[in-house]
C-alpha cells in the first residue's frame, strides 16, 4: 500500500478540541474604533472571548454564543470584504485553489492550532469578527464571573493583551476592516497594516517588553533589530558595566526619521495632486 506524498497528521475525535470565538468591535464611532478584551480574574491575562463549540452547533453559532457568554455584550458576526480559499456556492466544480478577494463574508479570518499539554490533543481555535449590536450594550446579559469584559481603542489593545498571538489577531482583524470600510480612517502605517512590535529589553534592569507602535512596519523591523543589537551589547559587556539605555531611545530617531520620511511623501502626493486638478482644469 502507497503512502502519502502529503505529511499528514489524522486526529481522532478524541485527540481535538474545536473552539471557537471572535473579536468584538464597537463601530459606533469609526474616529475612535473599540475593541472588546476579557481579563481572566483568576491571572490577570487578558484575551479575545473564545470557548468550545457544542455537539451539533455551527462554528459560527458558536462563536457569537460564546462572545455573549464571556462579555455579557449582544453582538452579530460581521460581514467582511476579505481573502478566503473558499469556494463561492455558485463556482465551477474545477475552480483553482487559491485565494481570492470577497465580499460580505461571515466565515473564519484566522484559525490556530495549539497543541495541548499533557498528551490532551490538539485545539483548533477558529477566529470571526463581530460587531456589538446597536442595542447591544444596554440591557447588558449578565455574562460569567470569571471574566472581566472592557471595551478600549484598539492601540490600547495592543499594549494590554497578554500574547503575541492575539496581537497577530487584532492587526489582521483591522486590515480587514480597512477592506471592508474603504473611507475608515487610517490606522497609523500605511492603508493596511498596524505596524507594532515587542522590542527586546532587558527585565533585570527594570525594563517591561510591552508593544509600540511605529508609523511603518520598515519602522517597526528597524527598531526591533536596533534592539537586538542593543541587548547583545549589554550581554556581551555584562549588566554592571553597560550603560543603562532603553531600547526606545536608540530607535527614537529611526522611527522619527521614519515619520519624516512619510510626511514627506504625503506631501509630494498632494503636491502632484493638485498639479493634476490645475493642468485638467487648464484642458
Amino acid at each position: 500500500m502507497a503512502a502519502s506524498t502529503v505529511q499528514t497528521k489524522t486526529l481522532g475525535s478524541e485527540k481535538f478540541v474545536e473552539s471557537c470565538g471572535a473579536l468584538l468591535f464597537d463601530l459606533s464611532d469609526f474616529d475612535d474604533i473599540k475593541v472588546c478584551l476579557v481579563q481572566q480574574r483568576e491571572c490577570g491575562q487578558w484575551h479575545f472571548a473564545k470557548g468550545r463549540r457544542n455537539q451539533g452547533e455551527t462554528r459560527k453559532d458558536a462563536a457569537v454564543r460564546e462572545v455573549m457568554e464571556e462579555t455579557g455584550f449582544r453582538c452579530r458576526l460581521l460581514p467582511v470584504t476579505m481573502q478566503t480559499r473558499a469556494t463561492p456556492v455558485d463556482a465551477h466544480v474545477d475552480v483553482l485553489d487559491k485565494a481570492t478577494v470577497c465580499e460580505k463574508l461571515m466565515e473564519p479570518f484566522m484559525c490556530h492550532m495549539r497543541t495541548l499539554k499533557h498528551g490532551k490533543g490538539t485545539k483548533i481555535i477558529w477566529w470571526y469578527i463581530a460587531v456589538l449590536e446597536e442595542d447591544g450594550g444596554k440591557p447588558k446579559l449578565p455574562g460569567e464571573d470569571k471574566w472581566l469584559p472592557k471595551f478600549m481603542p484598539w492601540h490600547d489593545a495592543v499594549n494590554t493583551l497578554t500574547f503575541q498571538n492575539d496581537r497577530e489577531l487584532l492587526q489582521r482583524a483591522l486590515e480587514i476592516l480597512r477592506m471592508t470600510f474603504p473611507t475608515l480612517k487610517p490606522f497609523p502605517g500605511n492603508s493596511q497594516s498596524v505596524p507594532f512590535a515587542i522590542l527586546p529589553t532587558d527585565a533585570s534592569a527594570g525594563e517591561q517588553s510591552t508593544p509600540k507602535v511605529f508609523p511603518s512596519k520598515t519602522a517597526a523591523k528597524k527598531a526591533v533589530k536596533a534592539a537586538k543589537a542593543l541587548k547583545r551589547l549589554r550581554d556581551q559587556e555584562g549588566q554592571n558595566n553597560a550603560t543603562p539605555v532603553k531600547a526606545e531611545q536608540m530607535v527614537k530617531p529611526i522611527v522619527d526619521e521614519a515619520a519624516g520620511q512619510r510626511s514627506t511623501r504625503q506631501q509630494e502626493a498632494r503636491k502632484l495632486k493638485k498639479a493634476t486638478q490645475r493642468r485638467r482644469r487648464a484642458e
